[in-house]
C-alpha cells in the first residue's frame, strides 16, 4: 500500500500541469452547473419533457435546412462526448463529474433519453428539488408524461 502511495505522490509532483488543468475544468464545470442548470430548468417550457412537446420540436426541426440541421446535430453529439470525456477523470478527482457526464449524455443523440430524463424527473427528491427551482423563478411545474409514471420501475417507459 505504501508503494502504491509513493508511486501516486510521485506521478502527481510529475504531472503537476495535467492536476492543474484537471482542477480547473472541475471548478469551471462545477460553478457552471450551480449557474447553468437552474436557468435550464426555469427557461424551459413546463411541457418540455412531454412526448407532445417532443413531436413539435421535431416537426419544427424538419423545416430547417438539411444542411443547418446536420451541423447542429454534429456540433451537439461533439459537445456530449466532450463533456462526457471531461467527466470521466472528474470522477476520481475533484468536480462535478457526474453532472458532466449526464449533461453529455442528454446531448448525444441516443434513443430513449428524454424517457430516461422524465423518469429521473419523477423521482421524489429530484422532482421536488426542480419544483422549487421553477417556484423560485415563478414557473409553473413541469409536467410529464403519465405512460412512464412509475420511478421505481427499473425500465422507464414500462409498467
Amino acid at each position: 500500500m505504501l508503494d502504491f502511495i509513493t508511486t501516486l505522490w510521485a506521478w502527481m509532483e510529475d504531472n503537476r500541469v495535467v492536476l492543474a488543468a484537471l482542477t480547473a475544468a472541475s471548478l469551471v464545470m462545477f460553478v457552471g452547473s450551480l449557474v447553468v442548470v437552474p436557468i435550464f430548468l426555469a427557461k424551459v417550457p413546463p411541457t418540455f419533457f412531454t412526448q407532445r412537446y417532443e413531436r413539435t420540436v421535431g416537426r419544427r426541426m424538419r423545416a430547417v435546412h438539411p444542411g443547418r440541421r446536420v451541423l447542429g446535430l454534429v456540433l451537439r453529439n461533439v459537445g456530449g462526448v466532450v463533456l462526457i470525456l471531461a467527466g470521466l477523470p472528474m470522477l476520481i478527482g475533484p468536480g462535478q463529474g457526474i453532472i458532466a457526464i449526464v449533461l453529455g449524455l442528454m446531448l448525444l443523440s441516443i434513443p430513449g433519453k428524454r424517457r430516461a430524463a422524465r423518469w429521473l424527473l419523477r423521482l421524489p427528491g429530484v422532482r421536488h428539488a426542480v419544483a422549487a427551482i421553477r417556484r423560485r423563478a415563478g414557473r409553473p411545474p413541469l409536467v410529464l408524461d403519465e405512460t412512464d409514471a412509475n420511478p421505481g420501475n427499473k425500465f422507464p417507459g414500462r409498467r
